[in-house]
């Protein structure tokens, strides 16, 4: 007996035919893959053929049915050719024939699994529609209609055909309509492509045109002329039934007027997270959505998230894999700070960076330098840099982030001039923060094998002479005080020779950004506040000049004024900056009763410090030599915190006894202080300190004659 010449079920299947009558014929289009299950086989498959003169037909399903139903389409018209009589079938007979062949096959239990689309024109006096489109099912139904979809189009393309369509559309409006649900389809399902083909049926006669590639996606931006606020869900979505996993939904905050399946959206994402909380029922899940809604509109059209409207990220026009590259070494570099944030904080669970995400970077790193395109795209070269300066210089597992930042650097030397010329405020304050941390870490670790100085003071004078010159500091504090920070750590790095004019160029760089200083302290939170304070009062030990531009006491009332919101890194600057005008007795009113309101701050907040906290106000401490009642204020507050987190944090123990050293001679600074201390130093292992821990507990033990072996045990393991 013959084997099976015909299918029981489909095996390589196509996707959706869509077709459509317009003002001066049909119209249709499909893609060109054939599935193999779920696996893309065939991507040149056409299923479309001719019949006649006057008709086409097109067909989803199984291919290999459809097949089958062209060779008996072409068997029937070879004998209609043979008879030479002058008559040919016109659509509606080819619709009907092909329905009965399909419904006697339901009827032998060996169904055709096809959906299939008839469209032509109608023979002259046959019909008062000149033009014929029709439909047949794998069960040998058929209706006509102006708009037919088959497959997943007909839940996903004809609301979008029957919203669009019009009787009087021209050819181009109505492939325009068709491409644009070939687009959603290829976005939404898994068995289309987008490699697509049109045909066209006039009374001049049939065309079926080559394969094209529409749009792969759209900007949100476009469908509706906008950047518009967002809100993101982070949660359990009661609505779906099988899903109990946390699932991350934005909602965007605009009414549209119309759907844009599969556009392409970019979100940035600026903060605060609330809480997450249960809800008892829909109802109250919704009321509660509505104010985080309203919220969130409010929140992002107030100073200065408003200005993120025109962040570069809803602007840039690049390749795809570009794009890709600067949001995955963005979320490289978070994770990587997230980290070391982890590590300052003391956090006994602390880990090092993992040698796969240096890795990652490195390898983006080297793809985008060698090939060039790092160029085109300022942004990348912006995040790469502040990715690259996360990662800890001495780190163990990554293996190298300062090398391969180094590498970096290097290699952008020659393209920086060109890349840095097109940068905005926002990445020209990314860059000369990561410079920064480039300097910190040479200073303290020799960072970067192969990096000099000199390259770090090229780039740094580029981003001032094209970006920071151009900065509206008025309207944008936030990324000024990071160029303060930033260029107060930069500048007293860099060899003198290393800069031409280096004095003259900082001040007059600093003049600049201080134009519309009183402005920007309106507008400046407290951060931005620490960073202009830090950046300024590093600065003056470089320019004795920056000192009549920067002690004021307009700038002094709103450093108070933020002051009960600042990190205690931040408030330890303050107390340096007024310690260093006390030592010029410069010191007035105002910024007397900041020095009183900083000391009282960490009096009451003390016991709410994390251990690296701890650690940064009593190295800050070890640092001052004025005002003997307040440093006794302040060891007293602080040392039973350090005494108590130093059980899991070595730092604090280090950073007491470094304080305790330094104002031996201060009330505060007891014997049965300094005992405690040394008896805690003695429990920790030699090699649970760190270079820098082991330093510093040298010093201090040489101001307090003793030895740092009767200490640091070595055989404890």
């Amino acid at each position: 007996m013959p084997g099976q010449q015909r299918t029981l079920q489909p095996y390589v299947t196509g996707a959706s035919v869509l077709a459509v009558k317009y003002k001066d014929g049909i119209i249709m289009c499909y893609d060109t893959l054939a599935s193999y299950g779920s696996s893309a086989r065939f991507t040149g498959v056409d299923r479309i053929t001719k019949v006649g003169n006057n008709t086409l037909v097109a067909a989803s399903g199984e291919v290999s049915d459809f097949q089958y139903l062209k060779d008996s389409l072409q068997d029937l018209e070879n004998e209609d050719w043979l008879c030479d009589d002058g008559t040919e079938r016109g659509p509606s007979e080819w619709a009907q024939y092909i329905s009965r062949v399909y419904y006697q096959k339901r009827g032998k239990m060996d169904p055709l699994y096809n959906n299939v689309v008839i469209g032509g024109i109608n023979k002259k006096g046959s019909s008062k529609q000149p033009f014929y489109l029709a439909t047949v099912d794998l069960y040998g139904t058929f209706f006509e209609e102006d708009i037919i979809a088959t497959g997943f189009g007909q839940h996903l393309a004809i609301p979008i055909m029957r919203r669009k369509h019009r009787n009087d559309m021209t050819e181009e409006e109505a492939k325009d309509m068709l491409q644009e649900c070939m687009q959603v389809l290829y976005y939404r399902d898994c068995y289309c492509s987008n490699k697509v083909k049109f045909a066209t049926i006039t009374p001049e006669g049939t065309r079926i045109f080559n394969e094209v590639r529409p749009q792969k996606g759209v900007s949100i931006s476009a469908v509706d002329g906008g950047v518009f606020p967002t809100a993101l869900s982070v949660g359990i979505n009661p609505s779906f039934n099988d899903v109990k996993e946390k699932l991350v939904e934005a909602y965007i905050l605009h009414q549209y007027p119309t759907d844009f399946y599969g556009a392409e959206l970019r979100l940035l994402v600026l903060g605060r997270f609330r809480p997450e909380l249960p809800f008892e029922s829909m109802d109250q899940l919704k009321a509660e959505m509505k104010i985080d809604c309203d919220f969130t509109v409010g929140e992002l059209s107030k100073d200065p998230l408003r200005k993120y409207r025109d962040d570069p990220l809803f602007k840039e026009d690049v390749s795809g894999e570009l794009v890709g590259a600067v949001q995955t070494v963005a979320a490289c570099g978070a994770l990587a700070r997230s980290i070391a944030d982890s590590k300052r904080k003391g956090d006994r669970f602390s880990v090092d960076c993992p040698e796969e995400l240096t890795s990652l970077i490195g390898n983006l790193v080297s793809k985008f330098t060698e090939s060039g395109e790092i160029t085109s795209c300022p942004r990348l070269v912006a995040n790469t840099a502040w990715a690259l300066a996360q990662m800890d210089g001495g780190q163990r597992a990554g293996g190298g982030g300062s090398s391969i930042q180094a590498r970096f650097i290097s290699s952008s030397i020659k393209s920086l001039p060109v890349t840095v010329g097109d940068m905005n405020p926002q990445e020209i304050s990314l860059l000369l923060w990561s410079m920064a941390r480039c300097c910190q870490r040479r200073n303290r670790s020799k960072f970067a094998d192969g990096l000099h100085p000199t390259q770090i003071a090229e780039v740094t004078g580029l981003a001032i002479e094209n970006g920071i010159l151009h900065l509206d500091t008025a309207s944008d504090p936030q990324h000024t005080s990071t160029i303060f920070w930033a260029l107060g750590t930069i500048f007293p790095s860099i060899p003198g020779h290393a800069i031409t004019c280096k004095t003259d160029m900082l001040v007059n760089v600093v003049r600049r950004l201080l134009v519309d200083f009183d402005t920007m302290l309106e507008l400046a939170n407290s951060v931005a506040i620490g960073n202009i304070a830090e950046g300024l009062l590093k600065l003056q030990r470089v320019e004795a000049a920056l000192k009549e531009i920067y002690l004021s006491s307009a700038f002094g009332r709103r450093v108070l004024q933020v002051l009960s919101d600042m990190s205690p890194s931040q408030v330890c600057v303050i107390l340096a900056t007024v310690e260093a005008q006390r030592r010029c007795d410069s010191v007035d009113e105002v910024w007397e009763e900041i020095w009183q309101a900083a000391v009282e701050r960490i009096e009451l907040q003390a016991a709410n410090f994390s251990p690296g906290e701890v650690s940064i106000v009593l190295k800050a401490i070890s640092n001052l030599t004025l005002a003997t009642t307040e440093i006794d204020r302040l060891i007293n507050a602080l040392a039973p915190e350090a005494l108590r987190k130093a059980k899991d944090s070595p730092s604090c123990a280090v950073t007491l006894l470094s304080a305790v050293a330094t104002h031996k001679n201060n009330p505060a600074c007891t014997g049965e202080l300094i005992n405690s201390t040394l008896d805690l130093l003695r429990t920790y292992p030699a090699h649970s300190l760190s270079g820098a821990q082991r330093k510093s507990l040298t010093v201090a033990c040489r101001g307090l004659n003793i030895a740092v072996t009767e200490i640091l045990d070595f055989s404890v393991t």
